[in-house]
């Protein structure tokens, strides 16, 4: 029984956004394809790896340039062909103003620990942007959340509903309104009602149930499109 063949090397210059070329063993190449970009173009135009890991607050390696924020908690986005730009900040949580702290880093995340009673936030970096998580740990945490979302050109894209789960995996029911907008920038508030959603699956009717488990994780589903 012939064995399969083996992987030699990576092709390099065969490399594609989202794809790899293998030369193997027994004299052919192989293809292999992903659903999102694995590499991102340096400044020669030459097809690297994507890395999205944070390098003291600065992501380099990848389809865009990102930067933590220094006097909010938050992110700027860059993407590298047009140079458009977005960038999100958590400006409160309630009534309150949310001072900065510096976030732990590892890897692809910057962790926030404890920004307000039983509140940790997450930033996290992945091949195509960025997404910011809150977590309420107790049912004392805080439930509305002010954002700050400006691009430096029109047409800034938002998701019209934010997404959350708790710790369970059940959808949250959650109330998000913009409270000023303009063509460059948003402020969103984002309010968890407390309550889960159910879904049955023979109707797709939703209901509200109050039965959460904590933590409570919300995602503002705001990144920019590449």
């Amino acid at each position: 029984m012939d064995s399969k063949p083996k992987v030699l090397r990576e092709v390099q210059e065969l490399r594609g956004e989202n794809s790899k070329t293998y030369e193997m063993d027994n004299g052919q190449f192989q293809l292999r394809g992903w659903k999102e970009a694995i590499h991102y173009k340096n400044k020669l135009g030459q097809l690297k790896e994507i890395d999205t890991n944070i390098d003291i607050d600065t992501v380099k390696k990848a389809p865009y340039m990102a930067h933590l924020t220094k006097d909010k908690i938050g992110f700027t986005l860059k993407r590298k062909n047009d140079k458009q730009e977005i960038e999100i900040r958590l400006e409160r949580l309630g009534d309150k103003e949310i001072s900065y702290q510096l976030p732990l880093i590892e890897g692809n995340t910057a962790f926030y620990e404890d920004v307000d009673k039983d509140i940790d936030i997450i930033i996290e970096f992945n091949n195509s942007g960025a997404r910011l998580f809150r977590i309420l740990k107790t049912p004392d945490a805080e439930r509305k959340a002010i954002f700050h979302i400006k691009q430096g050109k029109k047409g800034l894209r938002i998701s019209p509903k934010f997404f959350g789960t708790d710790a369970m995996g059940k959808p949250l029911d959650l109330k998000t309104k913009p409270i000023l907008e303009t063509d460059y920038e948003v402020f969103i508030e984002d309010v968890f009602t407390g309550k889960t959603i159910t879904v049955d699956e023979k109707t797709r009717v939703k209901s509200l149930s109050d039965e959460v488990t904590y933590p409570v994780k919300i995602d503002p589903e705001v990144r920019i499109w590449l």
